[in-house]
């Protein structure tokens, strides 16, 4: 998904779709941005691009949310962007067994002290 460079403020927890186009917005509520998916697969290789340099003092956390009727729950499919990192591409670990019709997204975590936003250009996940 192409986030068109939302900001993550610092010190928060934020969710937004898996799918779309530019200028999806992230949230402060999850439920608004669970995304149904249509097939069953496996969610792994997860790839993340952020277009400011990760403040030294947190690190930013992505991870895949899945909701299969009961609650949305965190899986496995996690990417950690470090404190200090530089603008770029980083990769995550993980992955997940989705089924037709499972809800997912994802939440975004800014472990940054205050006034130390990061920008997230795109996010994104292999489903084999």
């Amino acid at each position: 998904v192409n986030t068109a460079g939302s900001t993550v403020a610092a010190s928060t927890t934020n969710w937004f779709v898996i799918s779309g186009g530019y200028g999806q917005s992230i949230l402060g509520a999850e439920a608004v941005t669970e995304d149904v998916i249509t097939v069953a697969c496996t969610a792994q290789n997860p790839k993340v691009v952020i277009s400011s340099a990760q403040p030294a003092s947190g690190t930013l956390v992505f991870t895949l949310r899945k909701d299969t009727g009961a609650g949305a729950a965190s899986t496995s499919v996690v990417i950690t962007v470090a404190a200090g990192s530089a603008a770029g591409v980083y990769s995550g670990t993980g992955t997940d067994s989705v089924a037709a019709g499972n809800q997912l997204n994802w939440q975004v975590v800014n472990n940054a002290t205050p006034d130390a936003s990061a920008i997230i250009r795109s996010t994104g996940f292999q489903c084999t």
